[in-house]
């Protein structure tokens, strides 16, 4: 349900939907259970248990500086808190500071108040006063986790949270630490196969340099759950990505090669035409940043088999075989990158 609102509320002309939709919806399921607002208030958040009214996107004037727009204002008898979330954005000029000179007005006026920052991603603050705590969004899915499950509203934001990815389970299982200590082991089993199949991959796309470039690297197994081996700027001229690329996708647990052309690529429009009215036997990959064509095969297939690491690495040929072949039958793509398959490899 919430997905499908933010998809509505992403239309309009904000600058931040995401993050603007994410409050307003975590606000109103708060204010649809009182008994949910107030736990969140004095188990999360640490204030003292009153009767608490919240409110979004309160403004505040400041003599002689900027006024404030507070994300969440949750306000009491006794007590003023505020609170400024972020979803992939970071703290907006001086916001902090300007928020806790607001505060200092209450506190003057024998206020208990407090200040917190939610954040997506980590970002260090040094602010102290007005009782500051930094949160993260993980932690704030954590504790909704932890209320009573009756809850269809509740449990709806908490799906949106997973899947706009803000909802991390950071406890460490039985099954965490079994794959840590596996870890290391797993990673050299991958390298090993990429490193047998490369002299090949350099014998048929490199540009004259064997330097291929290493996707062995945090961006690539957490954002894009893959371990790969690539060349870039194989398409186009130098504007806008472009990559040949083999390895391993994680999420899937398969062999692959493809070919990604960002749209910023000079080469992208004709690319994207030529594959979408002649798809071979590739997979179609069609986004909105870029375009791919893609081949892949499940390491399934190969469990347990002794031959299992000749089988894979004959795969990866047949698969070169087919990209180098489709180069060579479409010359007005002005390929980067084409020559001779060899078939030995070391």
């Amino acid at each position: 349900m919430f997905n499908s609102l933010y998809k509505l509320y992403r239309n309009h002309s904000v600058k931040t939907p995401l993050e603007d939709f994410t409050t307003e919806a975590f606000v109103g399921v708060l204010k649809l259970d009182p008994t949910l607002l107030e736990n969140f208030c004095v188990s999360l958040l640490g204030l003292t248990k009153e009767d608490f009214n919240i409110r979004t996107q309160a403004n505040y004037l400041l003599k002689n500086d900027i006024n404030c727009i507070v994300d969440i204002v949750i306000e009491s008898e006794n007590q003023l808190c505020f609170i400024e979330n972020k979803v992939n954005s970071k703290e907006g000029y001086r916001q902090l500071e300007r928020y806790s000179k607001v505060l200092d007005l209450f506190k003057s006026c024998n206020k208990e108040t407090y200040l917190i920052y939610c954040t997506k991603n980590f970002e260090e603050k040094a602010q102290v006063n007005h009782k500051f705590k930094q949160l993260r969004w993980f932690q704030v899915a954590k504790f909704l986790t932890q209320q009573r499950a009756d809850n269809p509203i509740k449990n709806n934001f908490l799906e949106f949270l997973k899947l706009k990815k803000m909802s991390q389970n950071l406890t460490i299982t039985n099954k965490d630490t079994f794959i840590i200590e596996n870890l290391f082991e797993t990673i050299e089993l991958v390298s090993g196969h990429l490193d047998r199949v490369k002299p090949l991959f350099i014998q048929t796309f490199s540009k004259g340099v064997n330097r291929v470039n290493d996707g062995f690297n945090i961006t690539q197994i957490i954002k894009h759950k893959r371990i790969i081996l690539y060349f870039k700027d194989i398409l186009g001229e130098n504007t806008g990505w472009s990559e040949i690329k083999y390895g391993l996708q994680l999420n899937s647990t398969k062999i692959y090669c493809g070919i990604w052309v960002d749209k910023t690529n000079s080469q992208y429009r004709d690319f994207r035409d030529y594959f979408l009215a002649n798809p071979f036997t590739f997979e179609i990959l069609d986004k909105q940043n870029g375009f791919a064509i893609e081949l892949s095969e499940s390491l399934n297939k190969y469990v347990n088999d002794l031959d299992g690491d000749d089988k894979i690495l004959n795969w990866y040929k047949e698969a070169f075989v087919l990209f180098l072949e489709v180069m060579l039958k479409t010359p007005q793509l002005h390929w980067n990158t084409i020559n001779k398959i060899t078939s030995q490899v070391i």
